[in-house]
């Protein structure tokens, strides 16, 4: 919101107008190539569009509870983005009543290591952390019809579909 409120304070000149579309596009080039790329496979497709929405929801939900020695205080915007450790969210989905139009989902957990750089390649510590996101998230599943599941994993998608819902779900190639 500050970033936001600060971009408008320099659009209310031409010159800084043109200053403000150079911060943005410079923030978000990143992540609009990465939407970008071409999806050949229609199963990747239907991942990515999920994994995306899902993605979307979530990030848009506020902390709901004291995290981090109250570094982060209720109501206020989820901070995954922003950690710079490995990290990884798990979500609580119910694939029955999903559709690509919406999600059916009931909760979510994350868990990261401060420790920077990333460990990229260091799959135990990746699985640890996979665990502990999902363990965290099994409370939904205690009162809800959904499973938890890996979402994403350092800012990649690592969301898994059923099977059944992704041949349900991919659209027929057009005939030529």
């Amino acid at each position: 919101m500050r970033a936001l409120l600060r971009l408008r304070s320099l659009s209310s000149s031409p010159r800084r107008r043109g200053l403000a579309v150079l911060v943005l596009t410079v923030l978000l080039a990143p992540a609009a190539a990465r939407a970008a790329e071409p999806v050949a496979d229609p199963a990747q497709q239907v991942r990515a569009a999920l994994y995306h929405m899902l993605m979307a929801e979530i990030l848009k939900t506020g902390v709901e509870t004291a995290t981090d020695n109250a570094r982060w205080s209720i109501g206020k915007v989820n901070p995954y983005p922003g950690l710079k450790g490995d990290k990884v969210i798990a979500a609580c989905v119910n694939w029955d009543k999903t559709s690509l139009d919406q999600i059916d989902w009931y909760g979510y957990a994350y868990y990261y290591d401060r420790a920077e750089p990333r460990r990229s390649g260091d799959e135990k510590h990746m699985k640890l952390l996979e665990d502990t996101a999902k363990d965290d998230c099994r409370r939904y599943e205690a009162t809800n019809p959904c499973r938890c599941q890996v979402v994403d994993r350092n800012d990649t998608d690592a969301l898994s579909l059923p099977e059944w819902f992704v041949r349900a779900h991919i659209r027929p190639k057009a005939a030529p």
